[in-house]
């Protein structure tokens, strides 16, 4: 197991020693990522839908199963025997449509129809019945086996879409609880600032430097920060309860992300230097494109039914041809002659074939309706590429006007900071400088967590996102 999975472990079960003195344990978005993946219930959810793909082919594997049948029928009244029979066989359907069978019959009795009569030992039955009409090249079995195979190979899909759901939805939690860590520690670092200036302005009134309304203002300085401070406490406690939903242990633990789990530092984070890697693959990506694949095997399906309300029109012609041979011991191939046989050939087919053609007419629209359904598709996945990935550019441009405000800002409270140390300078116009700073700061850090969730969106709208924790 991965050693950052067992220090997310150790975390979550118990506050780990270091993270009872102080030392905070740090939780990367990557290492959150894989753990969502394999541990949170959807996830879980998603691998089952696998498992309903291989159930459908079996079960329509099973149509072509072979079949073992008998029957006895007895009849006895007035203390006679009128007839006994007796049944037994074997079928077996294949791919192409024919169906090869082998029976076992024994009959005898006073009133038996002369027709069924066999000899005493019996008379056996081997032939095949093979469809010259309809169900020539398709039928019911092989139309479900075809569909089942395209519905496994959609649930492959289905799962895709299900991880690259949850990792969204993850992402943006992460990030959002990531932004609400930082202001809050800019909020706390205000706050701290606002009351040291209070103490030494306390101290300068009762020097005489300075006029006595000054510690009214440090003092609605102090109760402003702290109520910044407080409500971003909060932001972050929320966040971080938001967070927790996504942790889990085997599917089944819930678990909870412990006070010693923080995010990475601002300052690990290559935020401008991301690479619009996609880009110039969109067109093969969108090929694999799990919601496509799904749009696109439904109208296989589609098709596979088009083609077997097509068949239907054609008449039902059926020959059945079955040789007969009486048992002998170890000899009974030797009773074969091409004399002994029984053939049949059934014919029906209706005089308007309304029905059919009405069924052949609804699977054509249904054909047209899944094919206009996958252009739709294509184009507002296009459409939602295009958005995020324009988002996702717009945001590093804003990061950037973002990160040379707040060095701005620094330099303005800064030289406020000794224009009032010199006694040229209002503590008002220091506070208000100072407000403008964290502001920048805060903004900054959101411009940094949304920059990260349109790049998430981006690769969520190319349908990929569920491969990010793959090595």
């Amino acid at each position: 197991m991965n050693s950052k999975y067992i220090l997310l472990i150790l975390s979550f079960m118990t506050q780990s020693l270091r993270g009872q003195k102080g030392h905070p344990e740090i939780l990367d978005f990557e290492t959150f990522a894989q753990w969502v993946t394999q541990h949170h219930p959807l996830s879980y959810g998603a691998d089952l839908q696998l498992g309903l793909g291989d159930s459908e082919v079996q079960s329509a594997r099973g149509n072509f199963d072979p079949n073992i049948y008998s029957s006895i029928y007895d009849k006895y009244f007035d203390s006679r025997t009128y007839y006994k029979q007796r049944s037994a066989g074997l079928k077996i359907p294949t791919w192409f449509g024919i169906e090869a069978q082998i029976n076992f019959d024994q009959n005898s009795g006073l009133n038996l129809n002369p027709e069924v009569r066999t000899p005493n030992s019996g008379l056996i039955r081997a032939g095949i019945s093979i469809p010259l009409g309809k169900n020539l090249f398709i039928d019911k079995r092989r139309a479900q086996l075809q569909k089942a195979k395209l519905y496994k190979e959609s649930t492959i899909a289905v799962r895709k879409n299900m991880l690259n759901d949850l990792l969204l939805n993850a992402g943006q939690a992460y990030w959002d609880w990531f932004s609400s860590y930082h202001a809050l520690n800019i909020h706390s670092e205000a706050w701290e600032a606002a009351k040291a200036r209070r103490a030494a302005v306390v101290q300068t009134v009762s020097f005489g430097d300075r006029p006595a309304i000054d510690t009214v203002e440090a003092s609605i300085q102090v109760q402003n920060r702290s109520i910044g401070y407080l409500n971003a406490q909060l932001a972050y406690k929320n966040n971080s309860q938001l967070l927790s939903i996504y942790l889990w242990k085997d599917g089944i633990t819930p678990m909870k992300l412990a006070d010693s789990i923080k995010p990475i530092a601002l300052k690990t984070i290559d935020t401008f230097n991301q690479k619009y890697i996609f880009q110039k693959n969109v067109d093969s990506i969108l090929k694999n494109h799990p919601t496509l694949i799904q749009s696109r095997l439904r109208v296989e399906q589609n098709q596979v039914l088009q083609r077997l309300a097509a068949e239907q029109l054609k008449p039902n012609l059926q020959l059945n041809y079955n040789a007969l041979l009486e048992p002998l011991g170890s000899n009974t191939l030797s009773s074969y002659s091409n004399q002994n046989y029984i053939w049949g050939l059934d014919f029906r087919i209706p005089i308007f074939l309304r029905k059919e053609r009405g069924k052949l007419n609804q699977s054509k629209i249904d054909v047209k309706q899944a094919q206009y359904d996958l252009l739709k598709k294509e184009a507002m996945i296009n459409y939602k590429i295009n958005a995020s990935l324009n988002e996702w550019k717009n945001s590093q441009d804003l990061l950037g006007i973002y990160s040379k405000t707040v060095n701005n800002y620094s330099i303005l409270l800064n030289g406020e900071r000794k224009r009032f140390s010199g006694g040229e300078s209002s503590l008002f116009m220091v506070n208000s400088r100072e407000l403008g700073y964290i502001n920048s700061q805060i903004k900054f850090t959101q411009m940094v967590a949304k920059t990260h969730q349109f790049k998430l969106k981006t690769i969520h709208a190319l349908g990929i996102l569920y491969e990010m924790d793959k090595p």
